[in-house]
């Protein structure tokens, strides 16, 4: 049930009650647009660089937000991508103070008329491609480096060179500033691919860990577990490298070759994506049903897609850290049930703001036919929050809900 799949759901779900009104469980709820106030704590809301427009397109799962900012108009769906986009919004800002500034403009005024004119170009006129996306690694700077290292080029070891290096300061870069190296937002590449490629050429000597940072940037990944971990990974691996170590990741926990394979050449997924998903399997310990969690990862068509799969593989390993220990994982209508040693079952769900529909009461009731927990009780885990009125009729049925998550337990946004 993700993204698209979700709006397809809220669809059918707002029709059936415009026809049936008071069947089962109703009367049922339609789905209706929020504003920032009533879904957005103030300083998510609103920031130094961006405001998020009135209203936020809500449907009835998910909700999709159009951001006005300093750097230009974005559309992002989720909370977690919210927060991340605005993370991304303070890094941009810092990258520009340093590109304005005047240690930048000593250093770097020679480089598009040194040796290596190619790089002097990309520090000035940087493209926003996301270097090393897992399918086709590198194939964009393989071509550069192809360019210029042609026979007719008389710097062609020290054209490869660079190349070579601006991966890595652009991943150290995305370290200090606390944002995703493989990010989506074509801003953020830019800026990132300037200064490092400015790095790599030896036009920039200032080191991340030296980097004038200011404001929020850099605060994301600061005293988790989990976050540190992957960005540690980040930071320190390339995109090949990432994949061999989420790919024994999956293996030593017992997933398919096959699987591991068409997972980890999946286009929805970026390798911090990759790498996120193959810590929290990983941590489950000896739960089964990763298979066929992984199966249905593969139904994912975009970022938004892929946000809500890791997601939820994160709520569970949240339950299984901080709850109780998970025993098994199934799917049931596109849902993620995860039953507990505690006779508990988890429905691991991630939406932003719920509503009471004709198929989240048929879901439910399927849920407890044909997927009874041995206590009989449910708890429903999302990121954000539920209608009073789903939270009636969910407690009829025995199950349980906790919202925000992520203040209870680490999500890696």
């Amino acid at each position: 049930m993700w993204s698209r799949s979700i709006v397809l759901v809220a669809i059918v779900s707002t029709v059936a009650t415009t026809f049936l009104p008071g069947f089962a469980g109703g009367p049922y709820e339609q789905a209706a647009d929020r504003s920032p106030s009533d879904v957005l704590p103030a300083d998510l809301a609103t920031g130094p660089y961006h405001r998020v427009l009135n209203p936020i397109m809500a449907d009835g799962y998910m909700l999709h937000f159009t951001v006005e900012s300093t750097f230009g108009p974005f559309e992002v769906t989720g909370l977690g991508a919210l927060r991340k986009l605005v993370r991304e919004l303070s890094a941009i800002a810092e990258l520009k103070k340093i590109k304005n500034s005047e240690a930048w403009g000593k250093q770097v005024k020679n480089s598009a008329t040194g040796s290596l004119q190619f790089v002097g170009k990309l520090i000035t006129n940087p493209v926003d491609t996301v270097s090393g996306l897992p399918k086709g690694i590198y194939k964009g700077v393989e071509n550069v480096k192809t360019t210029a290292s042609s026979p007719k080029d008389p710097n062609q070891d020290s054209t490869a060179q660079v190349v070579l290096l601006q991966s890595g300061f652009k991943r150290e870069y995305a370290a200090s500033l606390g944002v995703d190296p493989y990010s989506s937002n074509p801003v953020l590449q830019k800026e990132l691919n300037s200064v490092a490629w400015a790095a790599a050429a030896g036009a920039w000597t200032v080191t991340a860990a030296t980097m004038p940072i200011g404001g929020t940037a850099g605060a994301v990944l600061t005293g988790t577990k989990l976050g540190d971990t992957v960005g540690d990974y980040l930071k320190s691996e390339a995109p090949a490298d990432l994949r061999r170590r989420n790919e024994k990741r999956l293996t030593d926990i017992g997933v398919r070759k096959d699987l591991i394979t068409r997972y980890l050449d999946h286009k929805a997924f970026t390798p911090r994506h990759d790498t996120i998903m193959a810590e929290s399997l990983a941590r489950l310990g000896t739960v089964a049903g990763r298979d066929a969690f992984l199966e249905t990862a593969l139904l994912a068509e975009d970022e938004a897609d892929a946000n809500f799969i890791v997601a939820t593989a994160q709520l569970m390993r949240g339950y299984h850290e901080t709850v109780s220990p998970l025993v098994d994982i199934q799917q049931l209508s596109g849902v993620t049930l995860a039953r507990a040693r505690s006779g508990v079952t988890l429905v691991a769900f991630p939406l932003d703001y719920g509503v009471w529909t004709q198929r989240a009461d048929q879901v439910t009731d399927e849920m407890k036919t044909k997927y009874a927990a041995p206590t009989g009780k449910f708890d429903l885990w999302v990121m954000g929050r539920v209608s009073a009125q789903a939270k009636q009729h969910l407690a009829r049925k025995k199950i349980a809900v906790t919202e925000e998550i992520n203040t209870r337990v680490e999500i890696v946004d």
